[in-house]
This record gives C-alpha cells, structure tokens and sequence, in this order.
C-alpha cells in the first residue's frame, strides 16, 4: 500500500445486503507494532497499518483490532502463520491466522500487473474467516473475496487510487 498522507482509495463494494462505491482515505498517523504507521478510514471502518521492513502488518482492520498485529502481506515472500487476540464488538477471543502466498498477476484497466495473492485463514471459536487478498506494489490492495464459515461475506476491487 502506498501509505502517506492524502493517499485515496476508490473500491467497488459488494455484499451479501448491499453494492456501493467507497472511499478509503489516510486520515492521520499512529504506531503499528512498534512502526509508523497511519490511520485509514471509509465507510466500512477504521484500519491501521504500517511497513515493518517487506510486510505490511495492521494492527486493526474494519474496526477489529489484532494483538499482535497480523501480516498482510509480505514481498520478501514469507508466508508466517500468526496467532493473538482479535477484539470485535467490544469481545476479545483468542484466534490463529494462516496465510498462504503466491505471485500472480492482475489485470486493470487493460494493463496487466505483478502481484501477491494471499490468502488467510483465521480462525477463532468455532468459526473461520477466509480472505483472499490481492496486493500489487504502487497500488495497493486491489481485490479482497471474504467468507466466513464457508458463506459469501463480501469482495473489494479497486477503481481507482494512488
């Protein structure tokens, strides 16, 4: 992700009750697991992330906070498993995190780009979250498919952004 200041985002927004357009914006800075990091925010919530070295950690995503952070992605390749806490709706629960990652190419626009496609696998409780999401360098996250326990939650795709 492209992270400074003013950077935006415009995403295709598609869930299970309901299809937008949606902004995402860096609207301030904070600390990500010890690194400078900044602050997202859209409709769908507040996120904060930041580079630590060729991972992009977040400490929360939508709203929901991770301890430690969780990595999204990393472009030296590494493909960690994770566990913590994850805290949602005011209620803490231990979770681990899976992530499988793989170069691919996206295309927009009709260029074709190099990217990450990374996909996790959270689980916590008797529940598990599986996100599939597609990163390429420059741009930023330009497509995000999630399911939780096998049921359709929602997808992001890029339109437009740094």
């Amino acid at each position: 992700m492209p992270l400074r200041d003013g950077a935006e985002w415009t995403y295709e927004v598609n869930g299970r009750l309901r299809n937008s357009v949606e902004e995402v914006r860096v609207t301030g800075r904070t600390s990500v697991d010890g690194q400078p990091g900044f602050v997202l925010s859209g409709a769908l919530g507040e996120s904060r992330l930041a580079w630590k070295g060729t991972k992009l950690v977040a400490s929360e995503l939508s709203g929901i906070s991770y301890s430690p952070a969780i990595m999204l992605v990393d472009f030296g390749g590494d493909s960690p498993k994770w566990s913590g806490e994850i805290r949602a709706y005011g209620v803490t629960t231990k979770a681990s995190d899976s992530i499988v990652q793989k170069n691919t190419s996206f295309s927009l626009s009709g260029r074709k780009y190099s990217a990450v496609e990374c996909s996790h696998t959270l689980k916590f409780g008797s529940s598990t979250i599986e996100t599939k999401i597609t990163f390429v360098q420059g741009l930023g996250i330009v497509a995000l498919d999630e399911h939780r326990d096998g049921q359709f939650l929602g997808s992001i795709r890029y339109l437009a952004g740094p």
